[in-house]
């Protein structure tokens, strides 16, 4: 009895593949026929063996059929929102806007604004990438549009790389993917829908400690200057590169970052670039009364956001919202410390010595996750 139920435990993965009628008749046989199905092992395991794999032949192509539906939904939903995006414009258009009036000798970063009063607020080595995509808006922001899908489709690529994926099936990824989409569904159609640069962010911080992470690092280093000088906000992983030894792919970044800095020189002089550079900087300021209160309805980030409730601040809501009634200069000095001890908290997502290299690709993972978190708080 022992013997028979270990030979049966052998082949559970073919009996649960067999249809359910001859696992019945299996059931009412007797104990010779036990017993001439042992001794016939050649003659009755084959027949499971077809069995099994005609049945997961089938289930693999109704899943192979049912991924291709559902990524031609995804395809014809992408290309559907991009077009729309491109139609009504966006975010782009300033940019668009900026780069034409450079070309034809005009400040980027002045008045007058065409796109509902909004100035430009990148680098001039990124106006210069635009000038020759100025000839026809529609079409350029359609393949940016496009580009931003392919970049969150890049940085998912990666993403999952720090993660063991073998214990999942093929309908199980499906699942997961799917939720993934559906969870970023409001995160892409903003972005989308308004032309912005963040899919484009997200890709390239992701790329280059992807590169880093794999030893390639003055390319990664190069990629995330050019991330830095397109739009400050990942000068945070300068940081988190000095904490972990990267100094290839630190020294890398920094000397792409100078090089683009300086490189629209080149076209417009070394005087007008300084003075497109220091009008950037008035934009870009964090201590700019924009930066520090929030007086609008839109989020511009939690430092700007923080003050609002700790002082009394006019604004375009017709409620106040503060809860607390100290100065603004008291409220700006609290939101400060509280960023700064959102950035030290990096300090427990590192949980070692200096200069040591995290081992552990999800570890790893949480701490470039947080620093993209302080994205929004510096």
């Amino acid at each position: 009895m022992i013997l028979f139920i270990i030979y049966c435990l052998k082949y559970i993965n073919l009996l649960t593949f067999a249809s359910r009628r001859y696992i019945f008749y299996l059931c009412l046989l007797g104990r010779k026929s036990i017993i001439w199905i042992l001794w016939h092992d050649r003659f009755f395991i084959p027949y499971f063996n077809n069995k099994w794999s005609y049945m997961n032949k089938v289930s693999l192509w109704d899943e192979a059929a049912l991924e291709k539906v559902l990524l031609s939904l995804l395809l014809i939903v992408c290309l559907f929102l991009s077009i729309n995006s491109a139609f009504d414009g966006g975010d782009f258009d300033v940019y668009l806007e900026a780069a034409y009036k450079l070309y034809h000798g005009q400040n980027p970063y002045l008045p007058p604004y065409s796109k509902n009063g909004m100035g430009y607020s990148y680098s001039p080595f990124f106006i210069m990438l635009l000038i020759p995509f100025t000839y026809n808006y529609f079409i350029t922001e359609l393949v940016w549009c496009l580009l931003s899908f392919w970049f969150v489709y890049r940085s998912f690529i990666i993403f999952e790389k720090y993660f063991d994926l073998r214990f999942m099936n093929r309908l199980t990824y499906m699942k997961y993917v799917i939720l993934l989409v559906v969870l970023s569904f409001q995160f892409m159609s903003n972005n989308i829908g308004m032309v912005q640069v963040t899919p484009f962010l997200i890709w390239i911080i992701f790329e280059s400690i992807n590169l880093i992470h794999s030893g390639k690092n003055i390319l990664g280093g190069i990629l995330l200057g050019i991330g830095i000088n397109i739009k400050i906000l990942p000068v945070v992983f300068l940081g988190y590169l000095f904490y972990r030894g990267y100094f290839k792919a630190l020294v890398a970044c920094i000397l792409c970052f100078i090089g683009l800095y300086f490189a629209p020189s080149i076209f417009w002089g070394y005087e007008y670039n300084l003075t497109l550079l220091r009008d950037w900087w008035v934009i870009i300021n964090p201590t700019s009364k924009e930066h520090q209160v929030e007086i609008g309805i839109g989020t511009h980030s939690m430092v700007a956001f923080l003050p609002v409730y700790l002082s009394d601040t006019g604004g375009e809501l017709l409620f106040k919202r503060n809860i607390f009634n100290i100065s603004i200069d008291s409220a700006i000095i609290v939101t400060n410390l509280a960023s700064l001890f959102l950035v030290a908290c990096s300090l427990l997502y590192f949980r070692s010595n200096l200069f040591i290299r995290e081992k552990f690709k999800v570890k790893a993972l949480w701490e470039i996750c947080y620093f993209m978190l302080l994205i929004k708080v510096t």
